[in-house]
Formats: C-alpha cells, structure tokens, sequence
C-alpha cells in the first residue's frame, strides 16, 4: 500500500538496523511501545506493536506470521544495529532505541499526515485548518520548522489521498478473481446517492474484505438506466467488470429493470430469460416497490423530465453499460416477510386482528409521548431504570428489540412496570395483550434472530442463506407451541409467516437455486447436511464433484481426485443445524437457538475454488451499514451540514469508509 510512501512519512527507519529490510518505523506510543509495519504483510495488514528496549516481537512476527525458521532468525544481525552494539534495556551507557525515538526528527510530512487523519477521520470542517487553536494544538512540541498548511493546501493533499486509495484499491482487486458488490439508491437534504460497496476474499487467508467503492450523485429520478450507467462505471472505474460475480440490490422495480435491461446475459440474447429473472418476479408489469422504494420506470409511467436533467444524463453513454448477475438482498426480502406478509394474518384471523392493533396502539403511545414529553421519559427512566426503546422507520429488527424489551420489563417486575405506567400517565396493557404480546415475541424471535445473522458484517457469505432460511423455518414451525400449549393468539402468525417463506416472490427460487447450494455446501459448518433429500443430496454433491475436477490447478497433476476425495466427504460432519429433536421438539426461546454456525472459519477446500460461490452478498444493507453508522455516518452528516459540494462530499466519505487504503 505505497510502502515507499508511508516509509517517507513516518520516518523510516527502525532502531536496529537489522530489521530496516521488513519493517519500517511508523510512530511512537507511550511507556516505550511503538508501531511499525511489515514489508512482507498485505499492504493493509495491521500494524506491528513492539517495545523500544527490545526486538522480540518484530521476530516473533516474523516466526508466526511469515513461518521463519530459528536458523534465518538467528542470522538476523541485529548486534551491528543502530547505536552500536546490542545493549540491555537497563545499559545507560549509550544510545538505545528509547533514545533513536526520542531523537527522531518531527518533519513536515508528520505534521501534514497527523493533520489530515484528524480531519478526515473525524469528519471535520476543512476551515478547521486555519483556527489558530487547532495549529496551536497540532504543532505543540514541534519544531518551528514545521507548520499546518492552509484550506487550499488541504484540499490539494485530500485529492492525491483519494488517488492513493485508488490505487491501493485496484491493486487489490488485480490480485483475486471474484468480487461481488453491493448497490443502494438514497436521499439525504433533496440529493440523491448511489451508494456501493465491494467484497472479496483475501487469495492468502481466505478472509473475506469490505470496501467503499463508489458514492455516485445522482440528479432527478432514479431509473433503471441510470442506476445502470451508474453501476456500471464503478465497476469500470476500478477494473473489476469481468470480475464482478454478482450485485445485491434491494427489491425496488428501478434496480430490477436496471439489471433485466442491461444484464450480461440479456445483453447477449435479449429472448433468453434467466433464474434472476424469476427471482424479480416476473414481469415488469408485475413489480411492485414492496419497501417503498423509488422506482419511477415502469413501461407505461409517465414521468417529467427537466431540459437540465436531459442534458446532464445525453452526456452518459450507455452503449456498453453492461452488469452482472443481479442477486435479490436476502435480508431485504426477510424483512419484508416481517412487514408486508404478516399482514395476511390481521386479514385472517378477526381475533388475533383485533388484539394486535389494541396492544400496538397503546405501544405506540408509549414511545410517542417519551420522546415528545421530558416529564414521561423521566418517570419511565425513574421508575424501570431506562427509557423504552423506540422502534426505527426502516428496520423492522427495531420493533421487534422494542417489543421484546417491554415483555423483559414486565417479566422481570410486573407490579413495578405498572407503577411506572401510572406515574407516567400511560394506560396500562391488560392481560390478554400481555399474553399477545409475549407470544408475538415467541414467534418472531427467530426472524429477528434470523435476519441478524444475514445482516452481520463480519464472518458472512452468501453460503448462509439456504441453511438460515431452512432453521428459521424449522423454529418457527416448533414455536407454534409454547410451554408445551398450542399458542392462543399468534398461531395464525407462525402459520402465515412459514406460508410466506416458501413463497414465489420470496425464497422459493433461492431455496432451489444451484450456486447458493454449493455455496452452503462448501461451508465447513453446513457442508450438505441442510438437504434432507436423499436424491437431490447426491445429485448436488456429483456437481460438486465435477466442478472440482474441471478446476485448474498448477503444480499438482492430482488435483482432481483430491478434490473429488474431498467433496465426496462433503455430506458427513456435524449435525444438521436444520434437524429437529425427536425427543424434544420443543424450541429454545434464546439467540442461541438460531446459531446457525458458531464457527466460521472458512473453506478448507485447497483444491476446490469457492471464490465464485462464496463472494457474493446477502444484504443490500452492508450499503447503509458502510455509509450511515459510526464513524461514517457522522463524516456523512458532517459533510452535508457543512454544505460540501458532491466532490468533496464524495471524497471525504470514501476516505473515511476506506481509511486503512491510503493511510
């Protein structure tokens, strides 16, 4: 990542000479302890801590890490080092390495580097600058060599940042095979976004690595053609169309016409229908925005368009806009099953209708009047030690943890949540909807549980989606008892959602689509013990066995049977995670219940290449997640409260998204 770069910024040189040839000084910590970085780790590798009296761990590194022997280390002639001879750390009689750092020069380019990490990663305003107060703190301690540029000299720096973590980017992506993206259309202030990350496994670790790839104004309406250009520049922009193996979207009509229209394949053969195809569910006459998106570009639609937003999109040529395979958000489509399809249960059931809309009315005035009085969330806060929480708009997991703490609340003190309900001035929930209440909570734990899976951002792959789907609905088919009893009132509930699973415009089709099998096959903790039928079983593991052997490998005439060996054992294993106890079908009502795979380490298949597999996403939310939490969502809002332009808007939250890429 720029070694040659970061070796002139930082300084360089280690106090022991020896080790000047793998590792470059990067800054001094308290109390002796310093980082460093290793010449022979991935570009982006973490930092290498060591202590200033000692070189131990800069060759522990190297043993564990790069698998050096006693012998080469030994060569190491770290005696002829900096400051002389190899002292001890209690030896005052010269110079040690304390010393070297206590001695290193404070240059420019550390005062311009200390200034553009403090900016950029805090999301602040780039006249931040030329405060008096913020020189003032930057250069304490240094010398009056150095100084803190102005706004313009900034800017100029923040440009050849971006340009570096360009380049870091597209080296990375030279090095793998497959990489599958991410793509969400939104508005923040009246202007629109195109938001897109990029995954890929790491060639040496297997680990699977998340960026920021592109952050695209969008002006006007939101079509399918260009959120197609779009999409298509990005990948463009950094080398990877042949490489993208698919991108995941949410479920909104613009994105699926977008990919209908422009997809590879249709591209190729416009008569030529696919399983994507399918999975959209069918004709464009048939797409609905099911999550209220926009999607503005339906055949027949008629919609307005500015002489300056024509202009602006004639200058986008579309002729070889071409995208790849379109992969539906599987956590977008369960959080519609939460949302929209439960509704067929208030249409059922006049019962369960009547009950839910009671108890949901009155939980609604809870949260409403907290947030609207102070005199109400302090006597919640008073009285049950916190305030309640309040769902959000757009994730339906918020209801659900927003429910399930009230049923926690009134479990763990009954008396004392009524108390606090009356000294608020809130109506109490009788005991029927306290009944409804926990039932509903029974049953939608494993959805919640469910979609936290397939919206982590860590340790997922698409490998995950059929046995999730398949354990969500073997707990939901379980929960329709609780305590042993059939449920009262929310029967209809679990009945409706496991309807909805199976449904034509939900997982059927991912449920029997061919990748995502060997993608859940390939996965230590799942391998094929998900597919309970015998015929279908050995079917998938023969295509296993004949993709392996059509494989590639150098070095290793063998490859084929080895991997034919390997696959073959790809059926035994641990227990299926979809496979109810006969003993006891009772289900657990704890987040364990839904641990689908605890240990997620990945593919152990050398000869078998899972890339292709194993890249693509499962949520159109890894998108928000990168854009608007933490960190990242405070540089967007910062950005917009500052009023940036769409450049540095741009450039300032892929910095951030992207930090350890240019810094």
């Amino acid at each position: 990542m720029g070694d040659e770069q970061d070796q002139t910024e930082a300084g360089g040189e280690m106090p022991w000479a020896a080790f000047n040839e793998y590792f470059f000084f990067v800054r001094e910590r308290e109390k002796q302890n310093a980082d460093c970085r290793c010449k022979l780790c991935p570009a982006n590798a973490k930092l290498v801590a060591f202590n200033t009296s000692t070189f131990a761990n800069l060759k522990l590194h190297l043993a564990r890490v790069h698998g050096w022997s006693e012998d080469r280390l030994k060569s190491l002639n770290v005696s002829k080092g900096h400051g002389g001879t190899k002292r001890k750390a209690t030896d005052q009689s010269g110079p040690n390495a304390t010393d070297f750092f206590k001695k290193r020069k404070i240059t420019q380019a550390d005062v311009d580097r200390v200034t553009d990490r403090l900016v950029i990663r805090e999301a602040l305003p780039h006249r931040i600058v030329d405060s008096p107060f913020f020189k003032e703190a930057v250069l304490l301690g240094c010398p009056s060599t150095v100084r803190v540029g102005c706004r313009q000299t900034f800017k100029g720096r923040l440009s050849k940042h971006v340009d570096k973590m360009e380049t870091n980017l597209k080296k990375q992506f030279d090095s793998v095979q497959y990489i599958s993206t991410t793509a969400d259309g939104w508005s923040k202030h009246r202007r629109g976004f195109l938001g897109m990350t990029v995954s890929w496994l790491d060639p040496d670790t297997l680990e699977r690595k998340v960026a920021a790839l592109a952050l695209e104004r969008l002006k006007g309406h939101h079509t399918h053609d260009k959120l197609a250009v779009a999409i298509s520049k990005a990948h463009n922009q950094f080398n990877i169309s042949g490489k993208v193996t698919k991108t995941t979207t949410d479920s909104a009509s613009n994105f699926k016409k977008a990919f209908r229209v422009y997809g590879a394949k249709q591209r190729d053969n416009p008569d030529t229908g696919s399983i994507f195809d399918d999975l959209d569910g069918g004709s464009e006459d048939e797409d609905e925005d099911e999550d209220g998106v926009e999607g503005e570009d339906e055949e027949d639609d008629y919609v307005p368009v500015s002489v300056d937003e024509a202009l602006d999109f004639a200058d986008t040529d579309d002729d070889g806009t071409v995208l790849p395979a379109h992969q539906r958000c599987a956590s977008h489509i369960l959080n519609l099953v939460a949302t929209q399809d439960v509704k067929a249960a208030l249409d059922a059931n006049v019962a369960y209708k009547k009950i839910h809309e009671s108890t949901y009315d009155k939980l609604k005035v809870w949260w409403r009047r907290q947030n609207r009085s102070d005199l109400v969330a302090d006597a919640i806060k008073d009285g049950l030690g916190v305030k309640l929480q309040v769902p959000g708009d757009t994730r339906w997991n918020s209801v659900f943890d927003a429910k399930s703490q009230i049923i926690s609340l009134i479990d763990a003190d009954e008396d004392k949540f009524n108390t606090t309900l009356d000294k608020a001035g809130l109506d109490r929930l009788t005991q029927s909807e306290i009944k409804f209440l926990r039932e509903y909570v029974w049953v939608m734990h494993p959805v919640a549980a469910a979609l936290d899976i397939l919206q982590r951002d860590k340790d997922m792959y698409v490998g995950y989606i059929i046995p999730t789907i398949l354990r969500l609905e073997a707990q939901l088919t379980m929960r329709r008892k609780m305590n042993g009893k059939d449920l009262r009132y929310c029967d209809v509930l679990a009945r409706t959602l496991i309807t909805a699973i199976r449904g034509p415009r939900r997982f059927q089709q991912y449920l029997e689509q061919e990748d995502l099998q060997l993608a859940a096959a390939l996965l230590p903790q799942f391998k094929l013990n998900w597919q309970k039928d015998p015929v279908m079983r050995q079917n998938l593991k023969k295509v296993l066995i004949e993709k392996a052997s059509s494989l590639s490998v150098e070095d290793d005439d063998n490859a084929g049977s080895q991997a034919q060996d390997t696959v073959a054992d790809a059926g035994e294993g641990e227990a299926d995670p979809t496979q109810e106890d006969d003993a006891d079908a009772e289900a657990v009502d704890t987040p364990a219940a839904m641990d689908v795979g605890s240990d997620d380490s990945f593919f152990e298949f050398d000869s078998v290449e899972p890339a292709a597999e194993g890249t693509a996403e499962t949520a159109e939310q890894e998108v928000e997640r990168y854009f608007s939490t933490g960190p990242r969502r405070d540089a967007v809002k910062s950005c917009f409260a500052k009023g940036a332009n769409d450049k540095t808007f741009r450039d300032e939250v892929m910095l951030k998204a992207n930090f350890d890429y240019w810094m």
